[in-house]
């Protein structure tokens, strides 16, 4: 704060609120998409029935790093950056693009993916189970209350996703903040190099630095997610016999007035 004095704290703030935005829907749109098609290929198969909800997840987190990655490198750098380098997210990404090319956006894709692949797994698997699970028990004590355990669900998915993919964050980020001269696949040390450093200088507590705010706010920001993805889900399939009945009407007064005209 003692340079660039409390708007420094919210610098980098537009990119990842473009990008959450942009990565909530497609994520949650994908991740409709993927547990469709996984029951429709697989209906025989009793490992993916039992396990489709990770599989679904693992699959929206390999799409969507592709997305996110740019926004990621975009936030990091501003956040690494001082308060008079780049006048926002934008001028960022055009700047980053004009000195190094374009493909400096996907500076640590590799490691993204793996970070977001894990996240989604545990994300969406983790919820869909633990939202089963709190139901029968809040059943059990006689409180059935749906949207409950659809918040204490969602909020448990959030905090384990970062619990486990908090440490390829960390990597991330220092792979994002390295001197970006070079080629792509040779800018800066790789993975596997800066975890080693990582682990000899700060040990296991190390990839865990600084996780605390990131679990309390992955708890509430999951539970009210969760819940909107729920909602919408219910109002589209409302939405949805709605129109199908409206259709089917439709069908019917139109074939009875052939039958009549007949």
């Amino acid at each position: 704060m003692g340079q660039d004095g409390v708007k420094g704290l919210f610098r980098g703030l537009a990119s990842p609120m473009l990008s959450l935005t942009l990565l909530n829907s497609v994520a949650f749109g994908l991740y409709g998409w993927c547990k469709d098609f996984i029951r429709e290929n697989n209906k025989n198969s009793a490992f993916v029935d039992k396990y489709q909800y990770y599989l679904a997840g693992c699959g929206v987190g390999f799409a969507s790093s592709w997305l996110s990655t740019p926004f990621e490198v975009v936030k990091v750098r501003m956040q690494h950056s001082s308060g008079k380098q780049y006048a926002g997210s934008t001028d960022a990404a055009l700047k980053l693009v004009r000195a190094h090319g374009a493909s400096v956006l996907y500076t640590g894709n590799v490691v993204n993916t793996w970070r977001e692949m894990l996240f989604c797994t545990v994300y969406f698997g983790g919820y869909e189970n633990l939202k089963i699970l709190y139901t029968q028990q809040l059943q059990a004590v006689g409180s059935p209350n749906p949207q409950l355990a659809i918040l204490l669900a969602g909020g448990c998915a959030g905090v384990l996703g970062w619990l486990t993919s908090y440490p390829l964050d960390v990597v991330k980020n220092l792979k994002q903040t390295q001197p970006l001269e070079g080629s792509w696949w040779s800018r800066g040390a790789n993975s596997f190099t800066l975890t080693k450093q990582r682990w000899i200088e700060h040990g296991l507590s190390g990839f865990y630095k600084g996780i605390r705010p990131s679990l309390i706010r992955a708890f509430f920001v999951s539970s009210t997610r969760f819940s909107a993805y729920e909602f919408a889900v219910r109002m589209w399939g409302w939405f949805d016999k709605r129109h199908l009945s409206s259709e089917a009407l439709v069908v019917h007064a139109s074939t009875e007035q052939s039958q009549q005209e007949a």
